[in-house]
C-alpha cells in the first residue's frame, strides 16, 4: 500500500478540489486522495469511489510525482468527437442508435456542455529540475533559462482613465526586434543576443560566447592568486561574487 503523509494545510486544500473540477475522472481522483488523507485504506477506498484496486495506487503515483496539477491532467484513450456529425457517428457506432443532429445539439445545450478550444498542460517539471537546481545553489554547475522574444513596433494598448476613448498612432512596417536571452537561474543576471533580422545558430553562437565571458570575469574577481583551505571557503567566494553583479560589478559587466 501506497503511504503519503498529509499535512494539515495539504488536507485544507484537498476539501474542496473534488467538487471543483469539470471532468468527472479528475473529480473520482480528488475524491479519492481525499478520502486516503483522511486514513481510510485501499480496500476502503475502492468501493467508495468505483476505482479498481489496480488504479487507485496509479492515482496515488501521480500526486506523489506532481501533487494536486498532476491529477488534474485528462489523458483521452481516444480521440473524442469535435463536430456534431462527429457525435452523430460515434453514437451510432457504440449504441446503434441513429440520432439527429438537431436533437444532439439541443441535448448538449441541456446539459450546459459548451465547445471549448483544447489548451495545453506542462506535466509537472519540479522532480527534473530540482536536482540541477540545487547543484547551480552551491556552485556546481550553471543552470540558465534560454528563451527568444520577438518585439514588433505595433500598439501595446492599455487601459486609461478617460471620459472618451484614446487612439494612439501605430507606426507602418514590418520591422521587429528580437531579444535572445538566458536568465541565471540562481543569480537573475540576465545575458542577451539582440539584433534586427533572425535569431540564427550564429545567435545562439554569440550568447554562449557573452556567457563564456562572464565565467571568465568571475575567476578574475574572485579566485585568482587566492588560496582557500576549505571547500566552503571557495564555493563562499564565488557566491558572494554572484551576488555582487548588479551592484559592485554592474558598470564592469555592463561594458
Amino acid at each position: 500500500m501506497i503511504r503519503i503523509s498529509f499535512t494539515e494545510e495539504k488536507i485544507k486544500a484537498l476539501d474542496d478540489e473534488p467538487s471543483h473540477h469539470h471532468h468527472p475522472r479528475v473529480q473520482k481522483k480528488m475524491e479519492a486522495l481525499w478520502l486516503k488523507s483522511r486514513g481510510l485504506s485501499h480496500g476502503e477506498i475502492a468501493p467508495l469511489t468505483s476505482i479498481s484496486p489496480n488504479t487507485l495506487p496509479a492515482y496515488l503515483s501521480q500526486y506523489l510525482e506532481g501533487r494536486i496539477e498532476a491529477l488534474k491532467i485528462v489523458n483521452f484513450g481516444q480521440h473524442p468527437a469535435t463536430t456534431i456529425k462527429q457525435a452523430a457517428a460515434k453514437i451510432k457506432e457504440l449504441i446503434g442508435i441513429k440520432c439527429r443532429q438537431n436533437r444532439i445539439r439541443l441535448f448538449l445545450k441541456l446539459i450546459s456542455l459548451k465547445r471549448y478550444k483544447v489548451g495545453t498542460q506542462l506535466r509537472p517539471v519540479k522532480k527534473e529540475l530540482q536536482p540541477p537546481l540545487e547543484e547551480a545553489t552551491t556552485g556546481g554547475r550553471a543552470l540558465f533559462f534560454v528563451d527568444i522574444a520577438h518585439f514588433v513596433p505595433a500598439p501595446f494598448l492599455g487601459f486609461l482613465g478617460s471620459l472618451i476613448r484614446i487612439f494612439i498612432r501605430a507606426p507602418a512596417g514590418r520591422k521587429r526586434f528580437n531579444v535572445f536571452g538566458a536568465l541565471n537561474a540562481i543569480t537573475d543576471q540576465l545575458i542577451t543576443v539582440t539584433n534586427k533580422t533572425h535569431i540564427k545558430a550564429e545567435s545562439v553562437g554569440d550568447l554562449l560566447c557573452q556567457i563564456e565571458g562572464f565565467w571568465k570575469f568571475l575567476p578574475k574577481k574572485c579566485l585568482y592568486s587566492k588560496y582557500d583551505s576549505e571547500f566552503s571557503a571557495f564555493k563562499n567566494a564565488i557566491i558572494d561574487c554572484l551576488s555582487q553583479t548588479y551592484t559592485s560589478y554592474k558598470q564592469e559587466l555592463d561594458s
